[in-house]
């Protein structure tokens, strides 16, 4: 009778592959360990959450992928109240006085909180800008570069150029008013902003107004904030890196590379043939202080940022306020009532800020969502028109955010105003 078969030698015949299962035993047992210690002995185990994310960021991540982790963050919160666990080391908190805590300047005898570089990565060029310097005295450093061309004396030299953008708009919503059609004002608000701080920032003209129209550049910075938020996770797994990467749509990638490109050419351009409009790069460039100035990659990396921080922001909080107030048409009327008490050639830098209720709407939109621009654009446009939501954009504020919210169009009719005095 012959001898029944024998695997006792197999494995080593193939290259020594009984270790495999050795290794994922191991893997296995380490990733339970580690599930127990989270649970049972981190640091962090005593706030309240998910369970299955107290053991592993990929549950954060799932939703930062899907687009909708603002809208699980604030589940997860109103299930278990201010304080959550979002991750094994991953705290949210929405009492307003951790704000000053957690994010707020360095006080006597306690430094101020470093950025994780794991939520900031660094700029294309592996250089740190305003949003993601690693520590203060280089937070500080870049922050008194841009000082001068943000304060309110540079607003004010600046208002021309803002002013310029807003009458194109104008011109704009009035072509669209007289043709009775319904319109996206989202698209209208990101054709300004984006006018305005390619004006101010590269000293160029865009022409979104002129066009009514997105150009390919501004098309990859939205699609270059989508992906910055999926890059977040390679930096979280490190050993994953490859294979997340590998899922990223390679137009996205390649829309990322673009909005760099464009910003690093423009700022070139820029400093090279200089401007005799008082833009941003007029302020820093013009800097005695050459020690403490900014590098050309420095001048890079804050340009892009720019070109997003100044823009979608912007649009979105324009976009947010515009719905807000055609669901509640009592506050739109007393906004609009405010506007139109006043003549038109005082929606100024200087008048605006000083309308109390105006002031307030504002205000609260940024707590929902997320200034000096945002008030003359506002301001311009209620003076002038009326405002109808249509049926289609009802339940606008439904929407997915990579690092910003990705806003649906927002579909209002327009008509000139109407004497409500």
């Amino acid at each position: 009778m012959e001898n029944p078969i024998s695997t006792e030698n197999a494995l080593p015949d193939v290259g020594g592959l009984k270790i495999v299962p050795i290794i994922f035993s191991l893997l296995i047992a380490g990733a339970l360990l580690k599930s127990v210690y989270n649970i049972y002995f981190h640091t962090c185990r005593k706030f309240p959450g998910p369970r299955l994310a107290a053991i592993t960021d990929l549950v954060y991540y799932y939703y930062v992928w899907q687009g909708t982790v603002v809208s699980w963050v604030d589940k997860v919160h109103r299930q278990y109240g201010d304080a959550v666990r979002l991750g094994p080391d991953r705290i949210s908190y929405t009492k307003p006085e951790a704000w000053k805590s957690i994010c707020g300047h360095r006080t006597r005898g306690q430094p101020s909180n470093t950025k994780d570089d794991r939520f900031y990565p660094k700029e294309v060029n592996g250089i740190n800008t305003i949003i993601n310097a690693e520590d203060d005295s280089e937070h500080g450093r870049i922050r008194k570069n841009f000082t001068h061309a943000f304060s309110d004396k540079a607003l004010k030299q600046q208002e021309h150029i803002i002013t310029k953008y807003v009458s194109k708009l104008v011109d704009l919503i009035s072509k669209a008013a007289s043709e009775g059609a319904a319109v996206d004002v989202t698209k209208f608000y990101n054709y300004t902003t984006f006018d305005v701080m390619a004006d101010l920032t590269f000293g160029e003209l865009l022409g979104l107004l002129d066009r009514s129209a997105y150009t390919p550049w501004v098309e990859a910075t939205f699609n270059s904030l989508k992906v910055s938020a999926m890059f977040r996770i390679p930096l979280e797994f490190p050993i994953i890196a490859p294979t997340v990467e590998f899922f990223i749509p390679q137009y996205l990638k390649e829309m990322r590379q673009k909005h760099w490109k464009h910003s690093v050419d423009r700022v070139n351009k820029r400093v090279q043939n200089g401007n005799n409009e008082p833009d941003i790069w007029s302020f820093v460039v013009s800097s005695d202080d050459n020690v403490n100035g900014l590098t050309l990659g420095e001048m890079h990396g804050n340009a892009a940022n720019f070109m997003i921080a100044g823009t979608e922001t912007t649009a979105t909080t324009l976009s947010g306020l515009t719905y807000f107030l055609l669901k509640n048409p009592e506050k739109m009327k007393k906004l609009v009532e405010e506007i139109r008490s006043l003549p038109l050639e005082e929606l100024n830098l200087e008048t605006l800020p000083k309308l109390k209720y105006m002031s307030a709407c504002v205000e609260e939109t940024l707590r929902i969502l997320a200034y000096h621009e945002m008030r003359i654009i506002l301001a311009n446009v209620l003076w002038r028109f009326d405002f109808e939501l249509c049926p289609e954009s009802e339940g606008w504020t439904d929407q997915k955010v990579w690092i910003v919210w990705e806003k649906p169009a927002l579909m209002v009719k327009l008509k000139p105003r109407t004497e409500t005095n």
